[in-house]
């Protein structure tokens, strides 16, 4: 197998996943896999004993508990040895792909996919080719309008909102009229719907 011994990563909160995956690839030749539950996220923790200069991959999945594994990716991405980053996880709504995307993911799985389509991805990823993650068809919000989102979700109302984002609440309504334009609605509840739909609910944590 051309890249029999690659170092793979898996990061998930689920022991029976990560070790059903770890055993399932180690069958498939890659043999030098490590595991973690995603209570680390610090990059040069999280990669493999003897990855040097060759190519390395880590199969994460988006929500570890309380860590976020959008960020994870980051963190190993922008390391000095950055890893291959395949996403393999059940949060499939477009906000959530996006991110992964723009945090530098390789690939975004269904934890349902196969092995051979994941042994696919891998190998695609370690010929260098071009991330397979399509751009998604979602606004983007600022960040404020993500922690107007955040309070909106709280029920807080425009006044509470102010005084917890420092700002005025004509600035706050300002924030709103943007947030129900982007997201097609004319509601607080609609707002809160439609990103939850989108994935940008799931988002709010990280």
């Amino acid at each position: 197998m051309r890249f029999s011994g690659t170092p793979i990563l898996i990061v998930d909160d689920h022991p029976i996943f990560r070790f059903g995956l770890a055993n399932v690839l180690a069958s498939r030749g890659f043999t030098a896999i490590s595991v973690s539950d995603g209570s680390v996220t610090d990059a040069d923790a999280l990669t493999p004993d003897g990855v040097g200069s060759e190519p390395w991959v880590a199969l994460l999945d988006v929500r570890l508990g309380a860590i976020d594994g959008i960020r994870v990716c980051q963190r190993l991405r922008s390391s000095p040895r950055p890893p291959v980053v395949i996403m393999l996880t059940t949060y499939e709504e477009p906000a959530v792909v996006q991110a992964a995307k723009e945090a530098g993911a390789f690939a975004f799985l269904s934890k349902e996919a196969d092995v051979e389509e994941i042994v696919a991805a891998i190998e695609q990823g370690l010929r260098g080719a071009e991330p397979r993650i399509p751009d998604q068809d979602i606004p983007t919000l600022t960040p404020r309008e993500r922690e107007v989102l955040r309070l909106l979700r709280e029920g807080l109302d425009n006044k509470s909102m102010a005084q917890r984002l420092g700002i005025g609440t004509a600035t706050v309504k300002d924030h709103l009229d943007n947030l129900y334009g982007k997201l097609g609605v004319s509601d607080r509840l609609g707002a809160v719907r439609v990103a939850s739909a989108l994935g940008f609910v799931d988002l709010l944590g990280s």
